[in-house]
C-alpha cells in the first residue's frame, strides 16, 4: 500500500473497520489518509523452506530462438524446483495439478470426488478447507501451520500456501494451493526395544501434534483479538454514523413539515381539477371498454356527415384511419355490397326515423346496420350514429336450422318406426285424464291403422290399451324412459313401444312414443320355438332309429367287418334322407328325389337299370325316413343277389295314389318295387334285418300294409299307407316311433 495517499468515500461508506490502514482527515466528508506500517505478520514455520534462489540478471539481446530457449529452460527449472501445487475453482473443484502434486493426493474410500478437500491427504483437509474459504470470501492468501504427514512410513512437515488468483474483468476466480514440504520429523533413537519405540513414537507424535495445535490456537487467538479490535472500531464508526443520521433526520423532519404545508395548499388548489379529470377519465374508460367489449362497429357522424368518432371495428368495413376524423364519410370507399349508407343517414337526419337493415360485405360476411339520430343531453340532434353488428353466425345458424328442420321432417316421415308425440290432458283438479296426440308420422298411422293427426283427446287413447295412460303419466313424472311390448288382440298385432319424456319449458307434460311393429318377429320367435321342439323330436327319433339299426344289424351280423359295412351303409342312407328333408326345412321330400339320392350312391353304374313310373309326389318327413331305409335295403339286396347283380337285370319302381273306400277324401300311397330278368330268389332260412324292416317295421311306422314276393325273376315288394300332404308347419306327429 502506498503511504501518505488520500481516500475519498461516499456518505454511506467508511473504513473505520481498518484503523491500522487509514486515518481520518474529515469524518463528515469521508476523507482518509493511508498509514505507513508493517503488514500483518504471518506465523513462521518450524523448518525453513529450502527454495533455491535465482539471481536477477539482464538478459543479453540475442536472437529470438535464443530467447525462446531461455524461456523453456526457465519454465523447466520452475517445474523442477517450485513447490507442488493444484488449481481450484470457486466450487472447490480441482481444475489442474502440477507434475509433482500427485504425492499429496489420497482420495477417500467410496465414489471418486473432484473436490480438493476430498482428494488431498486427510492430514491436510482441514487446513485446506479453511484456507479456501478465506481466499474465496476475503480474497486473502493463507499460510497454514505445518502438519505431520506420513509418506511411505516417513513423517514430514507439510504446510499449505493458499493464494487467490483471477477475478478481474469478469474472469472466474480460482485459488492456487502450494504444498510446502518442511522436511522430515525426528524419529526414535536406535537401540530401544520395539515396545519402547512404539510408545516413544506415539508420545513424540502426540507432543508434535500438541505443539502444532498450540501454535494454531495461538494464531487463532491473535486473529480473534484483531477481529475484536476491528469490530470495536466498526462499532464506534456506526455510532458516529448514527449521530449523523439523527441530525440529518431532524433536518428532514423540518423540511417535511414545510413540504406538507405546501402540499396541503396544492391539494386545495387542485381538488376540483382532479375531480373533473377523474370523471372525464372514468367516462373515457367506460366508453373505451364498452366499445371493446361489445365488438360492435360504431360510427359517429355530425349533421354534415363528417366523421366525429369511430371504433376500431368500423375500420374493417370502411377505409378510414384516425387521421380522417373531420372528413366526410362520402369521401371514403367501403367493403359493403350496399351503396345507400349516406342516403340512409340523410333520411334519418331528415325524418328522425331509425333505419335497420342487413347488408353483405364483399368477403361474404353479413352485418346488421342500424342508423339512429345522435341526441345530446339537451335532446338536440347533432348527427347520426351508425352501428354494424356481425350476424353471419346467426344467419348460418338459421340456415342450418332450416336445413335441419327439413331433414328432420323428411326423416320423420320416412322412418319405418311410428312416432307419436302425446300431451297429457289434466282436469281442473290437476289429475291426468287423457292423452292428446300432438304429432304423428305416417308410419305411426300405418302401424295403428288410424288417422292420428288432429285426433280428439277423448279418442286418443282408443288406439292403445287403457293402461298406457298410467305408463305415460309415470314416464312424464319420473323423467325416466321405459320400453314395453303390447299385444293388440283385436288385430293380433304385437307392438314394441319406447316412451321418453319431452320437456319444452312451457309447463306441459309431453311423452314421445316410438312404435315398432314386431308381429313378424313374434311369429318368427313362435315358429322358432316350434322348430326347436320339432328338432328335438326329430333328433330323438333319429337316435332311436340309429339305435334300432345298430341293434338289429349287430344281431344279424356274423363278424365285426360285416356289421361295420352294413351299419355304415344304412347310416349313409339315413343321412341322405336327412339331407333332403333339411334342404326343404323338414316340410317334406320329393319322392323321385328321395329314390334317386338313396339308390344312386348305392348301386353306382347299375342305376341306369332303374326305371321310375309315377307323377311328382311329395312325402312327409315321417314317411321319408322309413321309405329311404326300405329303398336302401331293397337296393342292397338287388345289388348282391337280385336283378342288379346281373348285366341284363332291371328294377321298376312305381307309385300312385288310391282313393280310400272307407274314408272318402283321403288317399293311400301305393309304392311298388319289382325286379325283372334277375336270378331266381329263394327264401332265406332266417329273415335278416332287411326283410324284417320291409315286412314289419315300415308297415308299422307308416300305418299301412306291405307285401313281399320271391319268384324266378327276382323280388317284388309293395306297400300301401295313408298319404298326407306335407305342410309348411313341418312334420305331422302321428305318434311316437314304434321302434322306441
Amino acid at each position: 500500500m502506498n503511504s501518505n495517499c488520500y481516500l475519498f468515500l461516499g456518505s454511506a461508506e467508511t473504513v473505520e473497520a481498518s484503523p491500522e490502514l487509514f486515518e481520518p482527515i474529515d469524518r463528515e466528508t469521508r476523507i482518509y489518509r493511508s498509514k505507513a506500517g508493517p503488514k500483518r505478520p504471518l506465523p513462521s514455520l518450524q523448518h525453513p523452506l529450502k527454495v533455491p534462489r535465482f539471481a536477477h540478471y539482464e538478459a543479453p539481446r540475442h536472437s529470438q530462438n535464443h530467447r525462446e530457449g531461455l524461456d523453456r529452460q526457465h519454465i523447466a527449472a520452475l517445474e523442477q524446483y517450485a513447490p507442488p501445487s493444484i488449481l481450484v475453482d470457486e466450487s472447490h473443484t480441482v481444475q489442474h495439478l502440477s507434475p509433482s502434486a500427485g504425492r499429496f493426493i489420497m482420495p477417500s474410500v467410496g465414489p471418486l470426488s473432484s473436490l480438493a478437500t476430498m482428494l488431498v491427504r486427510p492430514e491436510l483437509r482441514v487446513d485446506l478447507k479453511l484456507g479456501l474459504e478465506r481466499a474465496l470470501a476475503h480474497n486473502e492468501p493463507t499460510l497454514s501451520l505445518p502438519a505431520s504427514v506420513r509418506f511411505d512410513g516417513e513423517r514430514r512437515r507439510v504446510a499449505l500456501h493458499i493464494v487467490p488468483t483471477g477475478g478481474g474483468d469478469g474472469a472466474q476466480r480460482r485459488v492456487l494451493v502450494f504444498f510446502l514440504d518442511g522436511g522430515t520429523m525426528p524419529e526414535a533413537l536406535p537401540g530401544a526395544d520395539d515396545a519402547s519405540d512404539d510408545r516413544a513414537d506415539d508420545t513424540r507424535q502426540l507432543r508434535e501434534e500438541l505443539s502444532i495445535a498450540q501454535e494454531r490456537l495461538s494464531v487463532s487467538r491473535t486473529e480473534h483479538e484483531l477481529s475484536i479490535q476491528e469490530l470495536r472500531a466498526a462499532n464506534e464508526e456506526l455510532q458516529s454514523i448514527n449521530e449523523e443520521y439523527r441530525s440529518t433526520s431532524e433536518e428532514l423532519e423540518t423540511s417535511k413539515e414545510e413540504l406538507q404545508s405546501m402540499n396541503e395548499e396544492l391539494q386545495t388548489v387542485n381538488a376540483e381539477l382532479k375531480n373533473k379529470l377523474a370523471a372525464i377519465s372514468s367516462a373515457h374508460d367506460d366508453l373505451q371498454n364498452l366499445m371493446a367489449a361489445t365488438e360492435v362497429g360504431t360510427l359517429f357522424l355530425d349533421g354534415e356527415l363528417h366523421i366525429k368518432l369511430f371504433t376500431p371495428e368500423v375500420a374493417r368495413h370502411f377505409n378510414i384511419t384516425e387521421a380522417d376524423v373531420g372528413r366526410s364519410i362520402a369521401d371514403f370507399t367501403h367493403r359493403l355490397v350496399y351503396d345507400r349508407v349516406e342516403k340512409d343517414a340523410l333520411n334519418v337526419l331528415k325524418n328522425l326515423v331509425p333505419v335497420e337493415t342487413e347488408v353483405e360485405t364483399k368477403n361474404g360476411r353479413w352485418l346488421m346496420m342500424r342508423v339512429r339520430p345522435y341526441r345530446t343531453t339537451e335532446d338536440r340532434i347533432e348527427g347520426v350514429v351508425v352501428t354494424f353488428v356481425d350476424v353471419t353466425t346467426r344467419r348460418e345458424a338459421e340456415s342450418q336450422l332450416r336445413e335441419s328442420e327439413a331433414r328432420y321432417k323428411s326423416l320423420f316421415k320416412s322412418i319405418s318406426e311410428g312416432f307419436l308425440l302425446a300431451e297429457l290432458v289434466s282436469d281442473d283438479d290437476g289429475h291426468v285424464v287423457d292423452l292428446c296426440y300432438a304429432d304423428a308420422n305416417p308410419s305411426a298411422e300405418k302401424i295403428l291403422a288410424a288417422k292420428l293427426k288432429g285426433a280428439l283427446c277423448s279418442n286418443a287413447t282408443g288406439h292403445l290399451p287403457p293402461e298406457w295412460l298410467e305408463t305415460a303419466v309415470r314416464v312424464a313424472q319420473t323423467g325416466e324412459s321405459e320400453s314395453h311390448e303390447i299385444h293388440l288382440k283385436e288385430r293380433d298385432q304385437w307392438l314394441e313401444v319406447h316412451l321418453s319424456p319431452v320437456a319444452n319449458g312451457d309447463g306441459k307434460h309431453r311423452v314421445a312414443m316410438l312404435l315398432q311393429d314386431v308381429t313378424d318377429r313374434k311369429n318368427w320367435e313362435t315358429s322358432q320355438q316350434v322348430l326347436i321342439g320339432e328338432l328335438n323330436h326329430r333328433v330323438k327319433n333319429m337316435l332311436t332309429v340309429v339305435h334300432f339299426i345298430a341293434r338289429q344289424t349287430q344281431a344279424k351280423s356274423a363278424s365285426r367287418e360285416e356289421f361295420n359295412e352294413a351299419f355304415e351303409s344304412r347310416l349313409i342312407a339315413l343321412a341322405a334322407a336327412y339331407d333332403i328333408l333339411t334342404a326343404r326345412q323338414w316340410t317334406g321330400a320329393d319322392l323321385r328325389t328321395l329314390i334317386t339320392k338313396t339308390l344312386r350312391p348305392l348301386v353306382g353304374e347299375s342305376f341306369a337299370h332303374v326305371r321310375f313310373e309315377g307323377s311328382d309326389l311329395a312325402l312327409t318327413s315321417n314317411a321319408a325316413l322309413p321309405i329311404s331305409l326300405a329303398l336302401h335295403e331293397l337296393g342292397t339286396n338287388a345289388l348282391k343277389y337280385g336283378s342288379l347283380s346281373v348285366p341284363d337285370g332291371n328294377v321298376l319302381i312305381s307309385w300312385s295314389l288310391l282313393q280310400q273306400e272307407d274314408n272318402p277324401g283321403h288317399h293311400l300311397l301305393r309304392l311298388a318295387w319289382r325286379e325283372v330278368d334277375g336270378p331266381p330268389v329263394k327264401p332265406a332260412a332266417e329273415a335278416g334285418f332287411g326283410m324284417k324292416l320291409l315286412e314289419e317295421a315300415v308297415a308299422w311306422e307308416l300305418g299301412g300294409t306291405t307285401e313281399l314276393k320271391l319268384n324266378d325273376h327276382g323280388l317284388t315288394w309293395c306297400c300301401e299307407f295313408p298319404y298326407d300332404r306335407p305342410t309348411s308347419k313341418g312334420m305331422k306327429r302321428d305318434g311316437e316311433n314304434p321302434h322306441s
